[in-house]
């Protein structure tokens, strides 16, 4: 959320970006940003890593305050994007209550293997996905992967080549 006019949160940027432990921001931007221009330049979250900017809950002198979920913004000049088994990213709401957050991934292609998180409660504002690849070559795993991790609210996903298959189920 801006202070100052300024975005809160935490930014890791490189060649290449590597994350195996917890990167948290809850309610806040978790940004990570491959800069280097070759194909291996990648960002990879191995098993363990977890981008957490679920919502959360306070009390300020007996009133709950609620935060929606936050934003996780993942970009790669060349390479891929790859969530491994074991990772996750988590932009769900509070367990109190409130709106979940938003997953954006800009990638040549991405492997998910691990999850993504981004469910509210009945009511609330789900989470939203914003996917923009070069390729992708599994429409149907990358849906069911969003429909299991709650992203309802919107999703948004640009190839900007090849196909888009929709299968049937």
């Amino acid at each position: 959320s801006p202070i100052g006019g300024r975005e809160v949160g935490i930014v890791l940027e490189g060649q290449r970006v590597s994350v195996s432990n917890t990167v948290e921001a809850r309610s806040g931007q978790i940004t990570l940003a491959a800069r280097g221009s070759g194909t291996d330049d990648a960002v990879t979250l191995s098993s363990g890593a977890m981008l957490d900017a679920r919502g959360q809950s306070k009390s300020f002198n007996g009133t709950r305050v609620l935060a929606d979920g936050g934003a996780v913004a993942i970009s790669t000049a060349a390479g891929r994007v790859a969530v491994e088994a074991g990772a996750s990213i988590d932009v769900s709401a509070s367990e109190d209550g409130g709106g979940a957050g938003r997953v954006s991934l800009r990638a040549t292609e991405l492997t998910l293997a691990g999850t993504l998180k981004g469910q509210a409660a009945a009511g609330a504002r789900s989470g939203s996905a914003d996917i923009d690849l070069d390729a992708l070559a599994d429409f149907s795993a990358l849906n069911t992967e969003l429909n299991a991790g709650g992203f309802a609210e919107e999703r948004r996903i640009r190839l900007r080549g090849g196909n888009l298959s929709v299968a049937a189920t």
